[in-house]
C-alpha cells in the first residue's frame, strides 16, 4: 500500500500534458521558460542597489568635472607648422653633386626636407608634409609628374592643417609637371617617395613616443640575498626573440635579464595592476603586471608585461606507434607534468608574496575561474575564456590580452539579450568619455544572472536592452553636450527606455492562456453548403461532440474515425436530399 501511495505521488508531481498518440503535449512548451523567470528575479534582486549605484554615478561625475580630472574628448594639441627655410642662408645654390640648381627643373633638398618646384622661372619650396601623395605616368612622349597637397576639400585632410590656416585662404591642391626627358622627373619622384616614407616614419615614432614617462632608474641590491625566479619568459620578447632568462627583485622594482644581455626594468610606482594565475586548466603558470604608463621594448609600446613558464608541452608529435591507456612511461610522463605544474605554481605564488612584502602598496590578483566565460574580447578575433577578478575583467592567456580595471568603468550595458536568443554582447564605457567603450561579444546567456550579481557587488552600475547601439554616436553626442548637460538631460537613463519595451511585452503564459481553437469554423462552413437546418443542426451536435472528446484527451486515431463516420453520414443525407427534390417530395420536417 506504501508502494502505491509513494507511485501516486510520483504521478501527481508529474507536469500535467495532453496525450495524442504517443505524442506528449505539456502545457509549458518554452525551453527558456525557467531562464526568462531567473532573469526577471535577478533584476528585481538587484533592483534595489542599483538604483542607488545610478545617483552614486552621477555624483562622482559631476564631482571629477569640479576637480578637472573628466575628459570631454578635446582635441589632441596641434603640432608646429613645419617650415622649409627661415632665412635665406639654408637655400641651396648647389645640389649634393655640386652642380648649380637650376630653375627649370624640380629639385628635393632632403636635408631640410623640402621639394623645390619651379613657377614662372623661380624655385618655390614645398616641406614635404605638406604633399599628400605623388604619381607619375606617360603619354606619348610626355612624362608627366603629378603632386597633390594637404588642402581642406581633401577628405581627411582637415586635422592636418597648419593653425595658421584661415577659412578664406587660398591652397594649391596639385601640381603637374611634364617633360620629355624624364630623368629628372623620375630621380624627382623617388626622392619625394624616400622622403614622405622617412618622414612619416618619424612623425608615427614621435606620436608613438608622446605619452611615455620617463622613469626613475631601478635600485639595485648590492649586498644580501636577491630574490630570483629563473627560467622564465618575457612577453614582449625582449630583444626579439623568444629565450628563457631570470627575473630579480631588487628595492623598487623587478629586472628582467635575458641570455643575451638585454635587460628589462619594472618599477613598483608605474604598476598598476599584478595577477597571479596559476596553471589549473592552462598550459602556463604566469605573472602579469598593468602598467600605469605605457614602456618601450624593442620597437614597441606596450602598457602589460607578462613573466611565464609552460608546465606542460603544448603540442605531441604523434608516432605510429599506438600506446595503452596503462603504458607506463605515459603514466610516468603524466605524474612529471603533474609534480611540475605543482612545483611551478608554488615558486611563482611564493615570489608573488615576496614582491608584495618588497612593494609594500602592492597586491596580485587571482582570477576567479568559477565566474569565468567564454566571449570575443575586442582586441581578439577569436573566443577566448575571460574571467572577472577583484580589481579587473582579464583574459591573460592568449596575446593581444585583454585588461579593463574596474576602476576605470563608469556604466556596463548588455546588448542583445532578447527572449530565445543564446548569446548576449556586454559594452564597457569608459569613464574618461574621450575613450571608445569597449565591446566582449557573444556570451552565453547562461552568464547573464552571473555577471550582473558580479558587477552589483563591484558597485558598477548596468543597463539592459535588446539591440546593438551605434556607439561612437552616442560617446560623440555626449561630448558635444558636455558631461554636466549629460546628466542634466537624464545621464544614462535613456538606456532603461530602450530596454522597457520587453517589459511591456507579454508573458507567454498569458498568450497562451488567450488562445482558443477554433477549428469548428471550418467544419460550419462546409455544414452551410446545404440550406436546411436539419443537417446543420446536426452537424453542430458532431463538433461538439468532437470538442468535448478532444477536452478529454482523444487521440489522433479516435478522432479519425470519429471524422470518418461524420463524412458518410452527411453523405448518405446529403443524397437523400436530392433523390427527394428530384422526385418533388415535401421536405422532412425538423423534429422539435
Amino acid at each position: 500500500d506504501d508502494d502505491d501511495d509513494d507511485d501516486e505521488e510520483e504521478e501527481a508531481a508529474k507536469p500535467k500534458s495532453r496525450g495524442r498518440g504517443n505524442v506528449e503535449i505539456l502545457e509549458s512548451r518554452t525551453r527558456g521558460k525557467d531562464n526568462s523567470k531567473k532573469h526577471v528575479e535577478t533584476n528585481e534582486a538587484l533592483s534595489g542597489h542599483q538604483g542607488e549605484l545610478e545617483a552614486r554615478m552621477r555624483e562622482e561625475a559631476l564631482e571629477r568635472l569640479r576637480n578637472g580630472g573628466a575628459s570631454s574628448g578635446t582635441s589632441a594639441a596641434q603640432q608646429d607648422t613645419p617650415v622649409a627655410y627661415r632665412d635665406l642662408s639654408q637655400f641651396p645654390n648647389a645640389s649634393a653633386s655640386g652642380a648649380t640648381v637650376r630653375t627649370n627643373q624640380t629639385y628635393v633638398d632632403q636635408r631640410n626636407e623640402t621639394v623645390l618646384l619651379p613657377v614662372f622661372g623661380r624655385l618655390v619650396p614645398f616641406h614635404v608634409s605638406t604633399i599628400k601623395s605623388v604619381s607619375k605616368h606617360e603619354e606619348g612622349a610626355w612624362t608627366f609628374l603629378r603632386i597633390n597637397f594637404v588642402a581642406p576639400a581633401i577628405t581627411g585632410a582637415a586635422q592636418q592643417m597648419p593653425p595658421e590656416a584661415g577659412a578664406d585662404a587660398h591652397f594649391i591642391r596639385e601640381v603637374t609637371l611634364k617633360a620629355k626627358v624624364a630623368t629628372n622627373l623620375n630621380a624627382t619622384f623617388r626622392l619625394i617617395k624616400e622622403l614622405r616614407k622617412r618622414v612619416v616614419a618619424r612623425e608615427k615614432q614621435v606620436a608613438l613616443e608622446a605619452d611615455l614617462v620617463t622613469q626613475d632608474a631601478i635600485q639595485l641590491i648590492r649586498t644580501g640575498k636577491v630574490h630570483r625566479l629563473r627560467d622564465v619568459h618575457v612577453r614582449p620578447n625582449v630583444g626579439g626573440k623568444k629565450a628563457a632568462g631570470t627575473l630579480e627583485l631588487h628595492t623598487n622594482g623587478l629586472r628582467f635579464q635575458a641570455p643575451r644581455g638585454e635587460k628589462l626594468d619594472l618599477l613598483f610606482n608605474n604598476i598598476k595592476l599584478a595577477f597571479y594565475q596559476p596553471a589549473e586548466k592552462e598550459i602556463l603558470v604566469l605573472l602579469h603586471f598593468h602598467l600605469h604608463n605605457p614602456i618601450m621594448i624593442g620597437k614597441k609600446k606596450t602598457k602589460d608585461v607578462q613573466f611565464y613558464v609552460e608546465v606542460m608541452e603544448a603540442s605531441y608529435a604523434l608516432d605510429n606507434a599506438r600506446r595503452s591507456g596503462y603504458d607506463p612511461d605515459e603514466l610516468e610522463e603524466e605524474q612529471r607534468e603533474r609534480q611540475l605544474r605543482n612545483r611551478m605554481n608554488q615558486e611563482f605564488s611564493n615570489f608573488s608574496k615576496k614582491i608584495e612584502d618588497q612593494a609594500k602598496d602592492l597586491e596580485f590578483d587571482i582570477p576567479y575561474r568559477e565566474l569565468g566565460f567564454y566571449g570575443v574580447p575586442p582586441h581578439n578575433k577569436s573566443t577566448s575564456f575571460i574571467m572577472p577578478a577583484v580589481n579587473a575583467l582579464v583574459e591573460l592567456t592568449e596575446p593581444p590580452w585583454f585588461v579593463m580595471p574596474l576602476s576605470d568603468i563608469e556604466i556596463a550595458h548588455f546588448e542583445r539579450v532578447v527572449y530565445g536568443l543564446k548569446n548576449f554582447d556586454l559594452v564597457l564605457v569608459f569613464k574618461d568619455f574621450s575613450e571608445k567603450p569597449l565591446h566582449v561579444n557573444a556570451i552565453n546567456i547562461e552568464h547573464l544572472d552571473a555577471l550582473k550579481t558580479w558587477l552589483d557587488s563591484c558597485n558598477i552600475k548596468f543597463y539592459e536592452g535588446t539591440a546593438n547601439l551605434n556607439w561612437n554616436a552616442i560617446m560623440k553626442n555626449i561630448n558635444d553636450t558636455g558631461i554636466e548637460g549629460f546628466y542634466e538631460d537624464g545621464g544614462w537613463k535613456f538606456l532603461n527606455m530602450q530596454g522597457s519595451s520587453d517589459e511591456e511585452e507579454e508573458d507567454p503564459d498569458d498568450a497562451e492562456s488567450d488562445f482558443e481553437p477554433s477549428g469548428s469554423e471550418s467544419e460550419e462552413e462546409e455544414a452551410s453548403d446545404g440550406s436546411d437546418e436539419d443537417f446543420t443542426d446536426e452537424s453542430d451536435g458532431s463538433e461538439e461532440e468532437l470538442g468535448s472528446d478532444e477536452s478529454e484527451g482523444q487521440d489522433w486515431d479516435e478522432a479519425e474515425e470519429e471524422a470518418e463516420k461524420d463524412d458518410k453520414k452527411r453523405a448518405r443525407e446529403r443524397e437523400a436530399k436530392e433523390a427527394r427534390e428530384s422526385a418533388g417530395q415535401p421536405k422532412k420536417k425538423k423534429k422539435k
